[in-house]
């Protein structure tokens, strides 16, 4: 079979027109609600498949073949409160609206972003936009940003008229990424089990998720430090931050690039604050040139200042190597740990006179 008649096959069974050949067979339709039209499933095979021209799945911010977002993705930032999860989607709203490279990523061409924020006063919010326009030195972005403006703090994607008032205001201003924070409050149930975080991402899918629209959530992590609920599988793109103690400078770890392969010493960075600006300078994390003592000293800074850390958030937020830094954590006598919920170890100072390691 030529590509034409593939392609011809393919659109023919796609679009239910004329007699469905080679193979191209409907199974069913779902169940739907009383009075709607009916959904057709539909299969192809690799040859009628392969011929026809989806669109791309245009990067937003990265590049064809490492792309951190896409039109149609989902990426999923979290972290502990004070991490800076707000500042820095604020500041890649910024750039991406501006059509400008961010944290070393390039951004192929202005994004329209919209974002929605139900967590504290209009007026903070307000003044942290207006601060970031202040101290902002290139092209103006503020033309390619929308806000939830009202009722403030109450958007709800569990409500459909708000769902879509959303979709219709996105597809009048082709809007390209929805930035929004919470994920808690935005209609999903708090516990996030598998069926309530898979409603929400339906809620999403319904506002262009996986066709024409980004989305970009802002979530919070769990007592152990993990993810919290049963959010893992959904994004294509997770991000965690971790504030590093008391100094400016949070670590970033790309924990899951669906669609971009990087190499180990790209999945973290350290953000070394810019205050002025209230953007970020990024810098590689040192994996194999730091000394033990060093690493030793960064261990000792971080748990005196936060004491039984779980061995997750500890590698998160110290500087070096996992690796090496799980190894001095079991056995230098400077660090003990307790029990935590579901095994996790909980990291705490030992007195300096300890001599043996642990065991």
């Amino acid at each position: 079979m030529s590509t034409v008649e593939d392609e011809a096959a393919f659109r023919a069974a796609m679009d239910g027109i004329g007699p469905i050949d080679h193979g191209l067979t409907p199974n069913g339709t779902a169940p739907e609600a009383e009075g709607a039209p009916p959904t057709s499933y539909r299969f192809a095979p690799f040859d009628a498949f392969a011929a026809h021209q989806f669109p791309d799945a245009e990067p937003l911010l990265g590049k064809n073949g490492t792309t951190y977002l896409a039109v149609g993705s989902l990426l999923l930032v979290y972290g502990a409160d004070g991490s800076g999860k707000s500042t820095w989607t604020v500041d890649a709203a910024a750039h991406l609206a501006a059509g400008r490279d961010w944290l070393g990523l390039p951004v192929p061409r202005p994004t329209r972003c919209l974002l929605i924020e139900n967590e504290g006063p209009a007026g903070l919010f307000q003044a942290k936009l207006k601060a970031k326009r202040e101290t902002w030195d290139g092209d103006d972005f503020a033309p390619n940003i929308h806000i939830f403006a009202t009722p403030w703090s109450a958007f709800t994607f569990a409500d459909p008229h708000a769902r879509a008032e959303l979709t219709e205001y996105c597809d009048e201003h082709q809007i390209d990424v929805v930035m929004a924070n919470p994920t808690l409050g935005l209609g999903v149930a708090a516990s996030g089990r598998p069926d309530e975080t898979q409603t929400f991402v339906n809620w999403l899918k319904e506002c262009g998720l996986s066709d024409n629209r980004a989305f970009w959530l802002l979530h919070h992590e769990n007592k152990s430090g993990q993810i919290s609920g049963d959010w893992g599988r959904h994004p294509d793109t997770k991000v965690n931050l971790q504030a590093d103690g008391h100094a400016h400078r949070t670590r970033l770890t790309w924990e899951k690039t669906r669609w971009a392969t990087l190499d180990p010493q790209d999945r973290a960075v350290m953000l070394d604050w810019q205050i002025d600006t209230q953007s970020y300078t990024p810098k590689q994390i040192d994996t194999v040139g730091a000394s033990d003592d060093l690493l030793i000293e960064r261990l000792t800074a971080y748990l005196d200042d936060h004491p039984a850390t779980a061995t997750k958030t500890v590698l998160a937020s110290v500087e070096g190597n996992d690796t090496r830094l799980t190894g001095l954590l079991n056995q230098r006598p400077e660090f003990d740990y307790g029990k935590g919920p579901r095994g996790a170890k909980l990291w705490t100072l030992t007195p300096t006179s300890a001599e043996s390691p642990k065991g």
